[in-house]
């Protein structure tokens, strides 16, 4: 691993750390002042920088927390006195932080670290039966509990996400008994669950949801979905403000642990806001967040039902002004997911004729708020899955900038998993971010039933990544966990191969849709800095940017693409601080 001293570089050996031999230019902090003196300089690298202007370097030289120089050895040598400390890098690959444009660690990490709610494992998840043994150990061990919450059943293990509320009544009868699917779209109830909701057969679907029926019956089955879920959020207590501090703490320490930096995490509410303002002014935030609130989603139950407060909430969320956490944000759900049948398509589900399913609100409504939103300086991080969900969206976010103009506002969709042409060629001009997720762009066994929804050719069709990037949009990679994996290196395997990465099945999903590694890493990082309003501050490595880096143990350059997904985060630095060290 790297090894520290104070001393002289001197003459130190000139790496040939571009892919040609010419020493590369370096990035000096333009201040002009001479006696600029680094804190510490790392050197003996193979330093990737995300800057096109320089792509390689050789060393980096730090100054309170930001880069004073970036380039050869030389030039790092010109900033750095017998007080600078010197990290040799060893040959190791170096490369700018991951920002992540879709992240619900939050709330996923809250869920962990509360002992009144099950995280199902991946092998407790592998089958229904599974599951349900594992939902009675953990009832019976907590006779104290008055609901048993539970984390996540996947996508695709039923049909139309509708698990069976029997299987769960064996587990436990007496309690009510609720499940996430591993989407965020749909729940799995029992049926004392689903009667304390008051959902019986008489309940008619609310507007914009689903309740699961039973085949040639009114009654529910146990899957219930989109705005629907309200009717068993209400039977949840909501974490406590101390329970969500230590989720943060949690999150924040994985995540430096996979080499991610910054985040936007999609769909919080004050509580959580007021607690990750909190942990960055005790210095406990050791990764940029940007916090989006829940607006008019599945997840704003009658509990958070006052939508004046809401809105005045997301208002002023623009004045949050500490170094790592920024407001101004919010999530909306254009339409619902592949799996349920939800995603609002511009042509009929192949095997249901004459079903498209819907927006997931009034569309005047929402071109209103989209136009009020964009007056007002705040970014809709907008959920889209279906080809009609994305025209929607971009026909709103078209009519607020003909009425507000392009006022900075960089709205943000994402998912993206059907995106038409024509409205591919329209982004550009917007200036909105684009991210591609969750990496499920991959032959994965879900994509049978997704294949029997769509039909094949449009399943092949599914995250245009390609096409995005050739548009010239600003296109970003995330993971939105925990529909998906947040291990870069898998997920930038995926979009660059369309192969699955734990090699479970062959082929690749839509080929013709894979990015290159160079296109990979500037949508995970310098990308992901632009949808978050902070390009200037990382996402490339360049003088004057934050010292927010992370070290490998392998050079993405020199593997095979179908081995990314193996590599390792040996180190994380945020603003100039080393916040992870595999050797701890």
């Amino acid at each position: 691993m790297t090894t520290k001293s104070k001393f002289l570089i001197g003459a130190i050996a000139l790496i040939a750390a571009c892919s040609g031999g010419d020493q590369p230019a370096a990035t000096v902090n333009s201040s002009g002042d001479s006696a600029a003196v680094a804190d510490t300089v790392y050197t003996n690298g193979r330093i990737y920088t995300v800057n096109e202007a320089q792509p390689w370097a050789e060393a980096m030289a730090v100054k309170n927390g930001r880069f004073l120089a970036v380039g050869s050895s030389a030039d790092v040598e010109a900033v750095t006195s017998d007080t600078t400390e010197v990290v040799d890098l060893g040959g190791r690959f170096v490369l700018p932080g991951i920002n992540d444009l879709h992240h619900h660690g939050i709330d996923v990490s809250t869920t962990a670290v509360n002992t009144d709610a099950l995280t199902l494992t991946d092998e407790q998840k592998s089958t229904p039966e599974s599951i349900a043994t594992s939902v009675k150990e953990f009832a019976q061990s907590r006779p104290d509990l008055a609901v048993i919450y539970v984390e996540d059943f996947p996508d695709g293990m039923f049909e139309g996400n509708n698990g069976p509320k029997e299987l769960l009544d064996e587990a436990e009868a007496e309690r009510p008994v609720i499940i996430l699917s591993s989407g965020g779209h749909a729940h799995w109830a029992n049926s004392t669950a689903l009667e304390q909701a008051g959902i019986t057969a008489d309940t008619s679907d609310p507007e914009y949801g689903i309740i699961g029926r039973k085949p040639g019956s009114n009654e529910p089955i146990g899957g219930v979905h989109e705005s629907a879920m309200q009717l068993l959020l209400a039977l949840r207590e909501f974490p406590t403000r101390e329970l969500v501090e230590a989720g943060i703490q949690h999150h924040v320490g994985r995540i430096n642990g996979l080499g991610i930096t910054a985040v936007r995490i999609g769909g919080i509410n004050q509580v959580q806001l007021d607690a990750t303002v909190a942990a960055d002014k005790a210095g406990k935030l050791n990764a940029y967040h940007s916090l989006a609130f829940n607006w008019r989603t599945s997840y704003i139950n009658q509990r958070e039902g006052d939508f004046d407060l809401v809105r005045e909430q997301i208002l002023a969320s623009r004045d949050v002004s500490t170094e790592n956490v920024a407001g101004g944000v919010l999530k909306y759900y254009a339409d619902g997911a592949p799996a349920s049948k939800t995603a609002y398509l511009l042509e009929d589900y192949v095997d249901d004729p004459g079903n498209r399913s819907q927006f997931q609100m009034d569309e005047d409504l929402f071109r209103e708020e989209m136009a009020f939103w964009t007056e007002n300086g705040i970014t809709a991080m907008t959920h889209v899955t279906g080809d009609a969900g994305a025209r929607s969206f971009i026909d709103a976010v078209e009519a607020a900038q003909e009425q507000h103009g392009q006022n900075g506002v960089r709205h943000h969709m994402t998912h993206s998993v059907m995106v038409h042409p024509d409205d591919i060629a329209r982004i550009p001009a917007l200036g909105m971010v684009v991210d591609v997720s969750p990496a499920v762009a991959a032959p994965m066994s879900f994509h049978d039933a997704y294949k029997h929804f769509f039909g094949t050719e449009r399943h092949e069709t599914f995250f245009p990544a390609r096409a995005l990037v050739d548009a010239g949009v600003n296109f970003a990679i995330a993971s939105d966990f925990p529909v998906g994996p947040d291990n870069p290196w898998s997920n930038i395997e995926v979009w660059t191969t369309r192969m699955n990465p734990q090699g479970e099945m062959e082929g690749a999903l839509g080929g013709q849709s894979a990015i290159t590694l160079e296109e990979a890493l500037k949508a995970a990082t310098l990308v992901g800095a632009y949808g978050l309003y902070m390009e200037d501050e990382f996402g490339s490595l360049e003088a004057g940017k934050r010292a927010t880096f992370i070290v490998l143990n392998r050079n993405l350059f020199e593997i095979p693409p179908a081995d990314l997904s193996e590599t390792q985060v040996l180190q994380t630095y945020f603003n100039g601080r080393l916040v992870f060290d595999s050797n701890l």
